[in-house]
C-alpha cells in the first residue's frame, strides 16, 4: 500500500516541476516586438565653465555658403496649385430600421452577408467603390458622403445597389 502512495507522491511531484519550468521559461522569454523596440538615450547636457546660463547659449546660427541656397532652390517640389487633390473617399452609412440581410463588397473585397437586427449601424469607407445588397430594403437607410439616401425599397424587396466615384 506504502508503494502505491510513493508512486502517486512522486507523480505529484513530477507534474508540479514540469508545471514550474513551463511557467517560468514563459515569463522569461521576451516578445518579437520588445526585441525590437529600442529606448531612447538620453545624454546629459554639457556642463561648461561659461558664465551663460540660458540656453541660447548652445545655439549657434548657422549660415548658408555663398550659392548653396540658389542651388537648393532649383530641386523644390511642383506648387501646391500643379498637385492634384486627393480624392476624398466614398462613405456609405446604413441603419437598419427593420431586421434585414446585408452584404457588402468595398472595392472587390466582399465582406461576409449577415441577417442583422433593427437600429444595427455601420459605416464603409471606399476609394473606389461599394456594392450594397440588402434584403427588405424597406428597413434599410443609407447615406453616402452625408448625403441621405432615404430607404433603398419595398418591404422584403432584395436590392443591390452600386456606388462609384
Amino acid at each position: 500500500m506504502w508503494s502505491m502512495w510513493v508512486l502517486v507522491g512522486g507523480i505529484v511531484i513530477v507534474l508540479v516541476l514540469i508545471i514550474w519550468v513551463v511557467v517560468s521559461a514563459t515569463r522569461h522569454t521576451r516578445s518579437p516586438a520588445a526585441d525590437h523596440v529600442s529606448t531612447p538615450k538620453i545624454s546629459p547636457s554639457p556642463v561648461t565653465n561659461s558664465t551663460a546660463t540660458s540656453a541660447d547659449a548652445y545655439i549657434r546660427p548657422i549660415q548658408p555658403r555663398a550659392g548653396l541656397l540658389e542651388a537648393a532652390n532649383t530641386n523644390l517640389p511642383p506648387r501646391a496649385s500643379t498637385l492634384k487633390p486627393a480624392q476624398a473617399p466614398l462613405i456609405l452609412s446604413v441603419r437598419l430600421t427593420e431586421d434585414s440581410w446585408v452584404e457588402v463588397v468595398v472595392d472587390g473585397r466582399t465582406l461576409p452577408y449577415r441577417i442583422q437586427k433593427a437600429g444595427w449601424e455601420k459605416e464603409w469607407p471606399a476609394q473606389k467603390s461599394i456594392v450594397l445588397r440588402v434584403g427588405n430594403a424597406a428597413g434599410v437607410k443609407a447615406r453616402l458622403n452625408g448625403q441621405d439616401l432615404g430607404s433603398l425599397g419595398r418591404r422584403s424587396q432584395k436590392v443591390e445597389r452600386k456606388f462609384t466615384r
